[in-house]
């Protein structure tokens, strides 16, 4: 899907998806029953009418399957930034109970990288990418702390705690990459247009009155706010509600605060 959708709130996403499906069945309904609509016998209607209904059930249930899918990424993407940041300030505090001057240089690496997190990895997030500034910043990080020399039984607890830290903070960063790519793939929504086309298809064979109208409108308002929801959760860290780089933020400015 193309990104621009993702450029207004989301109300008018939904309402975007409301208004469009409706309109584009109206203009499938006039212009199909203008063509087939006097040439269909009474039994072809009914048997449209009959598929429509079991249509309509079944992507209904393939939307609503989509939507959870789609919340469920996004939470996970939620949580993985949560799970790195505090990741993130439990090797800052361990790095200042060191108290040394090497764990000292360290923790000037760990809130560059974590600024640079907020600053530079992020918006490459929104693209699907990642910033290699970012990626070279932690290499001191790792580096650093491997070249701490413990000196006393309880400095080599600290050492060890942080060394598997460093390891898990390069591991879960490349799983929050890989979550900035997660969305539904494009032949999912060849099959959703195809369907909805499917669908005013067939609804043009139904009962022609306002009443009828009035209520396949409603019913196509309804899927397209569905669909509209499903847009909305689709990417993860694109669209105003997206995962936010908060977590970063509050753990960089505790770093600032702690103290040696």
């Amino acid at each position: 899907m193309t990104d621009w959708i993702y450029q207004f709130p989301d109300p008018v996403i939904i309402l975007i998806s409301i208004v469009t499906g409706i309109v584009a069945m109206l203009v499938v309904h006039a212009v199909c029953h203008a063509i087939i609509g006097k040439r269909v016998p009474k039994e072809g209607f009914k048997f449209a009418e009959t598929i429509h209904n079991s249509m309509i059930s079944l992507f209904t249930l393939v939307l609503a399957f989509s939507l959870v899918q789609a919340i469920g990424n996004y939470r996970q993407a939620n949580t993985e930034v949560a799970t790195e940041a505090a990741h993130i300030n439990n090797l800052d505090r361990l790095l200042t109970r060191f108290n040394s001057p090497k764990a000292a240089e360290v923790r000037q690496h760990l809130m560059a990288y974590t600024k640079s997190i907020i600053e530079d990895d992020w918006p490459a997030l929104v693209t699907g990418g990642a910033s290699k500034t970012t990626s070279d910043l932690f290499r001191p990080i790792s580096q650093g702390i491997i070249a701490i020399q413990p000196d006393n039984d309880r400095q080599v607890s600290l050492y060890t705690s942080a060394v598997n830290l460093a390891q898990e903070l390069e591991r879960i960063r490349e799983v929050r990459l890989e979550s900035g790519t997660l969305q539904i793939p494009s032949n999912y929504w060849m099959v959703i247009f195809s369907a909805i086309l499917a669908k005013m298809l067939l609804s043009a064979l139904l009962d022609r009155s306002a009443a009828g109208t009035y209520v396949l409108s409603v019913q196509m308002g309804v899927l397209g706010a569905l669909l509209g929801l499903v847009l909305i959760f689709d990417e993860p860290y694109k669209g105003r509600t997206s995962v936010k780089p908060d977590n970063f933020i509050s753990v960089l400015e505790k770093m600032r605060d702690r103290k040696n």
